[in-house]
């Protein structure tokens, strides 16, 4: 029994002399982002580092390290462990921005362009998610396309345009949301009061003061869709098939768990205060 005692002993340093050096020369990857406006105030840099915190937190256990570089405007974001370094890039610099707004599709679009057919000539047909919903799709080169030619529509329209921001980036959709004479969106995130995931799936609860203005959207959408953006992409198009008179919404689709993970996070931490572009 001795022997196997002594034995052991170097045994177990040996592994724990492995397991810190594995510890030490864990891999890590630095993220510097610099702040678009060069009058961002040291108050607001403070805010966006805590905001970019939270997010990662909320999002994923692996480790990180968040330094303001003040003289800069810079912050820089030092991730350990294993990351998915596009998504934790796109959790530090996206702004957060959240919205909901009523749709028109194709039909009612159709309508309210006497019949002009252009736009709908430089889109292809969406996927069949539903009879119309989407105005329609296209790649990258012909979305700069559509894009140019929405320009020219003139400013004074009842509706605005977003695009879908798929995830994988392959095809971009095209949404036609009520803008109702300037009024601002159903819900912003404002409204919001926290918002969680379950895999596909994400769940947010409103605040009191807009469940009200919510049941009202909802009884005049059903079977219509109210489309969700994130930074003025849309994220998400669900259909109402029943009028919703809590604070409660969830939203399923197409999500995968790391997806709804990413966009729980960014929804629950509120906007950034500053813009972003990533240097390094």
């Amino acid at each position: 029994m001795k022997t196997i005692n002594y034995f052991l002993i170097p045994v177990i340093l040996i592994a724990l002399l492995a397991s810190s050096f594995i510890k030490s020369s864990a891999t890590e990857h630095t993220i510097l982002i610099q702040a678009s406006d060069k009058n961002t105030s040291s108050v607001s840099l403070s805010q966006s580092a805590e905001i970019i915190s939270n997010r990662l937190k909320d999002f994923s256990t692996g480790k990180f390290d968040i330094t303001v570089i003040d003289n800069k405007k810079q912050i820089k974001v030092v991730l350990t462990d294993d990351w998915d370094l596009p998504i934790a890039e796109d959790l530090i610099v996206h702004k957060g921005d959240i919205s909901f707004y009523e749709t028109y599709n194709h039909s009612s679009l159709v309508e309210m362009l006497n019949g002009d057919n252009h736009l709908f000539e430089l889109l292809t047909k969406g996927e069949t998610d539903g009879p119309d919903e989407k105005i329609g799709c296209a790649s990258g080169s012909q979305a700069e396309k559509v894009n140019e030619y929405l320009k020219t529509m003139g400013s004074e329209q009842k509706f605005k345009f977003a695009w879908t921001q798929n995830f994988d980036k392959t095809k971009l959709c095209l949404f036609a949301l009520k803008i109702n004479n300037g009024k601002s969106p159903v819900l912003t995130g404002n409204d919001i009061e926290s918002a969680a995931y379950d895999q596909d799936k994400i769940q947010i609860k409103i605040k009191d003061s807009a469940v009200g203005s919510w049941s009202e959207a909802t009884k005049r959408n059903l079977g219509n869709v109210i489309a969700i953006l994130l930074d003025d992409y849309v994220i998400s198009y669900p259909k109402v098939m029943s009028s919703i008179d809590s604070g409660e919404i969830e939203i399923t689709g197409k999500f995968t768990k790391t997806e709804a993970g990413y966009v729980a996070s960014i929804i629950s931490n509120g906007v950034l205060p500053a813009s972003f572009t990533v240097v390094k």
